[in-house]
């Protein structure tokens, strides 16, 4: 049975209500919660009774949101039902309507169980490898093999880092001795200037 009821209440009065079960009366089991439980912020609860279970939660501002399932309903969904009205919770929009559109959508829909879709991810990934190393075991290739071009691509990662740190210094040396060459052809232009400027003896240049 999907969640049959939900209620949502504020300062004790009845903001929006919908049921799905016409020929069960649940109000009066709801009027007697209704009247013990203590709305404490942030207060998550459930209550059993017979094969039904009532499940509430308090909102900061303590609002009330409680719907109604059976035992065998997944009682995490019950609960993300109610932390999604709590999330989107605007008296103005909150009508029999509204509530009904999302109690179908909890109780009917495989993506409302977040945990169901997400080991069903998890299903799909691994059937998904176990499908990619069959086709690599059907073109002859062994898991052996596999390894060992894996080994191989290591190793040449390796000598390449090893080569081009080699090449880098390498070329950090070359770099050193063009400033050098290029330091001496500038000393060289500046003496053969002061020599035509001052002589070979400077006497030109003395006081």
């Amino acid at each position: 049975m999907p969640i049959v009821y939900s209620v949502v209440t504020a300062n004790g009065a009845i903001v929006a209500e919908c049921t799905l079960a016409r020929d069960h009366d649940f109000r009066p089991i709801v009027n007697l919660l209704l009247e013990r439980i203590v709305l404490t912020p942030n207060m998550r609860k459930s209550y059993t009774h017979e094969n039904l279970t009532f499940n509430y939660i308090v909102s900061p501002m303590s609002v009330l949101f409680l719907c109604v399932s059976d035992k065998e309903f997944p009682t995490r969904i019950s609960f993300a039902y109610l932390q999604n009205l709590m999330a989107e919770y605007a008296p103005l929009k909150f009508n029999e309507e509204f509530l009904r559109s999302k109690m179908d959508f909890y109780s009917n829909d495989p993506k409302a169980d977040k945990i169901l879709t997400i080991k069903k991810d998890v299903e799909a990934a691994r059937e998904v490898m176990v499908e990619n190393i069959e086709a690599v075991l059907k073109r002859g290739e062994k898991l052996d093999d596999l390894l060992q071009k894996t080994d191989m691509l290591a190793t040449h990662a390796t000598t390449f880092q090893k080569g081009a740190t080699k090449l880098k210094k390498h070329m950090w040396w070359m770099n050193v001795k063009l400033w050098l060459v290029i330091g001496a052809i500038v000393a060289v232009i500046l003496l053969v200037i002061i020599w035509i400027a001052c002589g070979l003896t400077f006497q030109r240049c003395r006081p």
